[in-house]
């Protein structure tokens, strides 16, 4: 069946977890959903950081740039289960490497005495079919430059499911065979029974997004370098041009480039356009250390080089 001919007899929700772990034995940390209706059309999104019963591996807090202070301050899956159950309940859950979001899933309803598992459509699955050797990867990120879908923000959990549902479209476009599989999921839903208790609140990750043409943070990053003589920068995220590139351009005016956390020695630190993390933004706060953009950074660049 094309696409164009499908009447697909439910609605989808696309699934995003974040984890204590990287194997499909984790338990979650962060949570990002949207829900499509049957005719793939956005109709609502959910996120929140959770708070497991374990505690996260540093390297998946990282590489979710998730703090404990927020894991610390956040619900539990069960506590939210009443909001986030009706995303489950009736529809086909989609999700890019569905064997890891099944584990999670699993496990977290386990813990809440739920057997019921809803059916999936994995769009990494579905992507090595349809694209196959045409990409040498098949990872979100590399279809969403494949497909020229906008990744903002990548790892975080709402982040990569508003993806995922633009990758999971383009998919079906082009393949009568995806759309036989969709349809065939929408036959074997399942329903939970809708919770009486009122869901906690969710918990959104903290973030932050440096300003352009802040003259404010500008001319404090330029009085740190003239007179505080601070020459160390700090990046977070990842450049635009490359951080190699980047780092060139700041040893070109004498700037030391770095990517550990930032000192009263810093002169700035530089929230790059992809990926930015906030634990080197939030050690910068602290400090009073100025945070810019990549495009303030390049101003300052111009600025010293006159």
């Amino acid at each position: 069946m094309n696409f164009d001919e499908a009447d697909f007899s439910c609605d989808f929700s696309v699934l995003d977890f974040e984890g204590t772990s990287r194997t499909n034995k984790a338990f979650a940390t962060e949570i990002g959903l949207v829900r499509l209706s049957s005719s793939l059309e956005n109709l609502e999104e959910y996120e929140s950081v959770l708070q497991p019963p374990v505690r996260p591996l540093k390297e998946s807090m990282s590489y979710a740039r998730l703090s404990v202070g927020e894991i610390n301050s956040a619900p539990t899956f069960g506590e939210v289960w009443p909001e986030v159950s009706r995303y489950f309940s009736g529809t086909v859950v989609v999700a890019h490497n569905k064997i890891y979001e099944i584990g999670v899933l699993k496990k977290e309803l386990a813990a809440l005495g739920e057997k019921n598992d809803p059916p999936f459509i994995c769009t990494l699955e579905w992507s090595r079919k349809i694209i196959g050797s045409r990409s040498n990867s098949h990872t979100l990120g590399r279809m969403c430059s494949y497909f020229d879908i906008q990744l903002d923000n990548a790892h975080e959990a709402l982040a990569d499911a508003r993806a995922t549902a633009v990758l999971f479209r383009k998919l079906l476009e082009i393949s009568p065979s995806m759309v036989d599989a969709v349809t065939e999921a929408g036959r074997e839903v399942v329903h939970f029974t809708q919770q009486s208790k009122p869901a906690s609140e969710s918990r959104i990750r903290d973030r932050f997004r440096a300003t352009e043409a802040n003259s404010i943070e500008i001319n404090r990053a330029l009085a740190r370098i003239s007179v505080g003589r601070k020459r160390l920068v700090v990046i977070t995220g990842t450049p635009d041009m490359g951080k190699l590139a980047f780092g060139e351009l700041l040893s070109d005016v004498n700037l030391e480039y770095r990517e550990t956390p930032p000192t009263m020695g810093t002169a700035f630190v530089i929230q790059a356009n992809t990926a930015p993390g906030m634990s080197k933004i939030r050690k910068a706060q602290e400090l009073g250390v100025p945070v810019l953009s990549e495009s303030d950074a390049l101003l300052i660049i111009l600025k010293i080089k006159g």
